[in-house]
């Protein structure tokens, strides 16, 4: 198997992303390269210690770039929760069969990379949040991308990024753009008025404490008479 340097993590990205976007530099599947890893995607979701151990190797990971990755990707803590940016968080707060994100964003990614879109187009961890339903940087509403029940399909970013390429570079998937005033007035309204919070982040890095943050004022929010 060849070395798959050259594919570095971005900021935010998710270990299945980058193992998928490092599959599609070598033209070959996900499912195929974490068998050459010595895996299969089940355990790559299941975060196998001994496959992680090949991948550092094979991709010239540093250590503390597998724990940036895998604090952005969510850690299993028992059957229903995770560990997410140092917080615990429930399972489902993450786990989604609808998979959102921000088109404009994976088609930078994509424009940026024109001979190997599949390459460089990258999810972000803290889309994965239920509560996060904007990106702060194009100031628009994050969109489901896909929905798969089970988490093998919903995880093979390969084949789901391939389908996806077309309507993410033609910009029919764009979720429509927000007034960012409107945004931050929303942030923490009662369920009942939306049923989803309108939530940005600015370009600080995203902590734990700023997401367990977020999740609490959801909840107060829920609790307010409408």
């Amino acid at each position: 198997m060849t070395l798959l340097h050259g594919i570095s993590p971005v900021a935010r990205e998710t270990i299945p992303l980058l193992v998928a976007r490092q599959a599609a530099s070598k033209g070959v599947s996900l499912h195929q390269l974490v068998l050459d890893l010595g895996g299969s995607i089940k355990r790559l979701l299941s975060q196998d210690r001994e496959l992680f151990e090949n991948l550092v190797a094979w991709a010239g990971l540093e250590d503390a770039q597998l724990e940036e990755l895998l604090s952005w990707t969510g850690e299993p803590i028992g059957d229903v929760r995770m560990r997410f940016r140092g917080e615990i968080f429930v399972s489902r707060a993450l786990r989604n069969p609808v998979v959102q994100g921000c088109p404009r964003c994976l088609r930078d990614d994509a424009l940026s990379a024109p001979d190997e879109p599949l390459a460089a187009m990258a999810m972000r961890g803290h889309w994965q949040m239920r509560e996060m339903v904007t990106c702060s940087t194009h100031g628009a509403l994050l969109v489901p991308l896909w929905t798969a029940q089970h988490p093998t399909a919903r995880n093979d970013l390969t084949a789901r990024m391939t389908e996806i390429l077309p309507t993410i570079l033609s910009g029919s998937l764009d979720g429509p753009e927000v007034n960012p005033n409107r945004i931050r007035s929303l942030a923490g309204t009662p369920a009942g008025q939306g049923r989803r919070y309108i939530l940005a982040l600015g370009p600080k890095p995203l902590r734990g404490d700023d997401l367990l943050s977020l999740a609490r004022r959801g909840t107060a929010a829920q609790r307010r008479p409408g």
